[in-house]
């Protein structure tokens, strides 16, 4: 006879799921082209990991439940001097567990002009990262630095040409105990 405690024990109510990534990132650039004319980007948003659900993993770089697709970078791109160095799921970042959080996505990005520009950024979770449930682990706290600095405002912020920013997006909480672990409680 077993003794060890049903899938259902181990890994909770089947409606439940882990936390996710909260709110989607929004950022808005502004300044001048070379021959003063000023460019404004539309608001571009990006996800970062949903939370595992009993029997899925997490959705990655997903704005659950808002359903908001991110802007193509092509696009952003053509509307303003905006560069994107990189845009890629951030490895690593969802929560482990019977199920692992979505992964969430980092994206790198410079301004080409010789003049100041403004970044207003709106982040979250960058102090908390998204919790896991019935053992499952945290997902990975969001990171917005430039050139290497942590940024916690939200306020508009003046950028010099050549600034480099990166967003690392939080990753999902996982679900339930990893496979190989004995529950915590036993």
């Amino acid at each position: 006879m077993s003794t060890s405690p049903s899938t259902k024990e181990s890994v909770g109510n089947s409606s439940s799921m882990a936390e996710g990534s909260g709110a989607v990132w929004t950022m808005q650039v502004s300044g001048q082209h070379p021959d003063g004319k000023p460019f404004i980007t539309a608001m571009f948003t990006y996800a970062g990991g949903v939370g595992a659900r009993a029997h899925k993993a997490g959705l990655s770089a997903c704005s659950f439940p808002t359903g908001i697709a991110a802007v193509p970078v092509e696009v952003v791109e053509a509307s303003a001097p905006i560069y994107f160095h990189r845009k890629e799921l951030r490895a690593g970042s969802g929560g482990g567990g019977h199920q692992i959080g979505g992964l969430g996505q980092t994206i790198e990005f410079s301004v080409d002009t010789k003049r100041t520009w403004q970044l207003n950024a709106v982040t979250s979770r960058l102090a908390i990262a998204p919790e896991g449930i019935f053992g499952g682990d945290a997902g990975a706290a969001g990171s917005f630095t430039v050139n290497g600095d942590a940024v916690t405002t939200q306020a508009r912020i003046t950028l010099q040409p050549g600034d480099h920013v990166r967003l690392d997006l939080p990753g999902g909480g996982g679900y339930g105990q990893r496979r190989d672990e004995t529950p915590k409680d036993h």
